[in-house]
């Protein structure tokens, strides 16, 4: 009974420690960490470099998902109506639906790589040897405007030297150096190829297994969890599964209309670079709000260089087709996938950048909105356990 009475004592003086214990523990880990910051964020660099071809199997997985179950019903769907014997297998046309899957994705990709890359190659090489002599056109043209005035023909003529020097000394100094980054680029593609090769391999075995995988997960949840925290759990993911499923499927697809749009409008209205500006316009498309003006001004100001009529065009075209974008199209394919108000996704977009880059831009939405929905969703927990009123 002495024994029970010293163990709960002990017991309560541990758990009454407990929080200054975590404290001390977190203030020493995060001591260390800001310490040894530049060795460990090598080191976790080295890590994912290790794992890359495992993530680019998970995003595949990820990204082909619901293609391949569209194929699995529907290659079972035939197989039944061509009368023949039914298979009890679950995965009985996994495989085909996944190698289709595949094939069509490759096919796509060499589709638009065999139609797109020539003519952005024949654009730009246009814009190189187009440049020069549109400004020296435009600044003979100002010139002309100003020679009246002595003092603004010599802003206009400095400022005209001093641009066409930077060029001069970038072609005849910078030139190589940018050809061997180009080269090395090249190279790092190759090499990157082989993980994206395993990344495939990974990604079949992924998709071939998910049941399984699926199964592990769920013991692995009812092991170390309650049965109200496993539920939980996969409720979380599920809403996590919505929110990023949503959002990049959604956006891949709004953005590739709009690229097409934008190839149609630009053909009929015969202004030039249609190829590249909606590569341009439809590429920047996958980026929330800040997208389609990332991508019109740089193709605005290409337009504008070689005729300033056409370039007045294009900018009230992509007028009219973002606003067709943010108002009818772009609703219609993404819903409320996020749920978030338009401040918290330029503040998402904003500290994603800022962190992470371009990569940052891409997915600062959707991580947001994970933590926008997982917060709220503890902001309700703790109100209701206070008894607060919901309508409040």
């Amino acid at each position: 009974m002495q024994e029970n009475k010293e163990k709960n004592q002990l017991k309560k003086a541990f758990m009454s420690s407990l929080p200054q214990i975590v404290v001390v523990v977190v203030g020493i880990l995060l001591f260390f960490v800001l310490y040894k910051f530049r060795e460990i964020l090598a080191g976790l660099k080295g890590f994912c470099a290790i794992l890359m071809p495992i993530f680019i199997g998970l995003v595949l997985a990820y990204l082909t998902h619901p293609v391949v179950e569209r194929f699995e019903h529907l290659i079972g769907t035939a197989w039944t109506r061509l009368g023949k014997k039914e298979i009890k297998k679950k995965k009985a046309f996994r495989l085909p639906a996944i190698l289709l899957t595949f094939i069509l994705f490759g096919w796509i990709i060499y589709l638009l790589g065999s139609m797109v890359v020539p003519e952005l190659y024949s654009n730009i090489s246009k814009i190189v040897y187009a440049v020069p002599g549109q400004m020296t056109k435009y600044y003979n043209l100002l010139i002309g405007m100003i020679s009246d005035n002595s003092w603004m023909s010599d802003i206009v003529d400095r400022a005209y030297n001093s641009i066409m020097e930077f060029l001069t000394g970038w072609v005849k100094n910078e030139m190589f150096s940018q050809i061997t980054v180009l080269i090395n680029g090249v190279f790092s593609v190759v090499g990157a190829m082989s993980n994206v090769l395993i990344g495939c391999i990974v990604a079949i075995y992924l998709l071939f297994s998910k049941e399984t995988f699926a199964r592990q997960f769920n013991l692995i949840l009812k092991a170390f969890f309650p049965e109200k925290a496993a539920a939980q759990t996969k409720e979380i993911l599920t809403e996590v599964d919505r929110i990023f499923g949503g959002f990049i499927s959604g956006k891949i697809i709004d953005s590739l209309i709009i690229g097409v749009l934008c190839f149609l409008g630009a053909t009929l209205l015969k202004l030039p670079y249609v190829v590249l500006i909606s590569v341009i316009v439809g590429v920047t498309n996958i980026i929330p709000f800040f997208g389609p003006y990332i991508g019109a001004i740089p193709s605005a100001i290409l337009i504008l260089l070689d005729s300033p009529t056409k370039g007045l065009i294009f900018i009230i075209f992509i007028v009219i087709l973002q606003q067709f974008d943010g108002n009818i199209l772009g609703p219609k394919i993404l819903g409320d996938s996020t749920g978030l108000s338009p401040f918290w996704v330029i503040f998402a977009i904003v500290v994603g950048s800022g962190l992470f880059g371009l990569v940052g831009m891409l997915i600062g939405v959707p991580a947001f909105a994970v933590v926008y929905y997982l917060a709220k969703r503890y902001i309700y927990y703790r109100l209701n356990r206070m008894g607060a009123d919901k309508e409040e």
